[in-house]
């Protein structure tokens, strides 16, 4: 749309085009008028030579209604078809007649929060960056041996640890994210699915299949998944979660400047 655009206005800067400017600009308003008229029976071949039967039968209907409403514009509600002229009685139609009729009956149609033993993994855990690379191979290593991996709250104290200053900022900022989506009542487990689908891409890396995450480290049960993280999988978390807006039930804004402010010197990029 763009580039037919831009060769209208060179187009119309042409000589030719500069001609037609003039031309068109001394014509009377009676005569621009006709000029832009076409005839029905005209237009409906046009249309059907295009787009056949079906182009001529919806070019027909338009037409029907224009003559009776005596307007060229209307909305047709999608699931009962009835036409409207005007856009607030549409409006008003979707709402009384077709928004009433859903009522979700089942937990399917609510977003689902995460229940409180998630949400008190939260509070309890270190928030320390693992040593994936060395993670992984524990991993291989213990299922060899048929030997469990131990949580406590949630937290293992199994996983090796990386002296990461950085991860562990961003995972501290992540984890003031969570705990005030928590108490803001809007943690749902859209959420925490999505964080754990950045878990089992990132473990694929080293070989560890999705099963192993889920049935034998049982990982995606904590937010400790999230400590296996690197940096640019963790500010991707951080950018999404800091678009949720956080309000009261009365509209108040939770997040304070000052804590957008801590967070601010705390980050590192």
């Amino acid at each position: 749309a763009e580039s037919v655009r831009n060769k209208i206005r060179t187009d119309s800067n042409t000589v030719a085009g500069k001609r037609l400017k003039s031309y068109w600009a001394g014509m009377d308003a009676e005569s621009k008028k006709n000029f832009v008229k076409v005839s029905i029976a005209e237009l409906g071949s046009y249309v059907e030579r295009l787009y056949g039967r079906e182009g001529q039968d919806a070019l027909e209907q338009v037409l029907d209604s224009a003559r009776a409403e005596k307007k060229w514009k209307f909305w047709m509600c999608r699931t009962c078809s009835q036409k409207f002229f005007y856009q607030k009685k549409f409006k008003n139609h979707l709402e009384q007649k077709h928004a009433a009729k859903f009522k979700p009956s089942t937990t399917k149609h609510m977003a689902q929060r995460v229940d409180q033993v998630w949400a008190g993994m939260l509070l309890v855990g270190d928030w320390e960056p693992v040593d994936t690379v060395a993670a992984a191979e524990m991993i291989t290593t213990r299922l060899e041996f048929v030997k469990a991996f131990v949580y406590e709250k949630g937290w293992s104290r199994d996983w090796p640890l990386a002296a990461d200053g950085e991860r562990g900022k961003l995972l501290r900022e992540i984890q003031l994210l969570l705990v005030l989506f928590e108490e803001c009542k809007i943690l749902s487990c859209g959420i925490r699915d999505w964080m754990m689908r950045f878990v089992i891409r990132h473990l694929a890396q080293f070989e560890v299949s999705e099963h192993t995450i889920i049935t034998e480290c049982r990982l995606v049960e904590t937010p400790q998944s999230i400590c296996f993280l690197e940096c640019r999988e963790l500010n991707q978390i951080i950018d999404l979660l800091k678009l949720i807006k956080c309000e009261r039930d009365d509209g108040a804004d939770l997040v304070s400047r000052a804590v957008d402010s801590s967070w601010g010197r705390t980050r590192v990029k």
